[in-house]
């Protein structure tokens, strides 16, 4: 939860439902609207996260689960999934915020 609530505050969305009971807070599937999410893993290297498919990790194809939760493929390329350890603690948290964002706007700024 502190993950999207730090990451919202830069323009990011949630894909799929709100964070809840039926959502697993240690996986966090997000928007980065207008920046892809592959330029935005190789901007922030030190972060767990990935751009493609769970299933077809291998592969370059987006989440068939995002396309069919109603993204757009554009939109599904432009989304991550982050991950967050049991041992990650809230320091840790508060500095993939930061460098996220910051990695987010640079990125938004250079294609702007």
């Amino acid at each position: 939860r502190r993950m999207f609530q730090g990451l919202q505050s830069h323009g990011i969305i949630l894909n799929g439902p709100e964070l809840g009971e039926f959502r697993a807070i240690e996986n966090l599937n997000v928007h980065w609207p207008a920046v892809s999410g592959q330029a935005l893993m190789l901007a922030a290297p030190r972060i767990c996260m990935s751009s493609g498919s769970a299933c077809s990790a291998s592969e370059q194809t987006v989440s068939h689960v995002l396309t069919s939760i109603g993204l757009s493929v554009d939109q599904a390329h432009c989304s991550t999934r982050i991950g967050i350890g049991r041992f990650t603690s809230s320091d840790e948290v508060d500095q993939a915020i930061e460098m996220l964002g910051n990695c987010y706007r640079t990125l938004k700024r250079a294609i702007s």
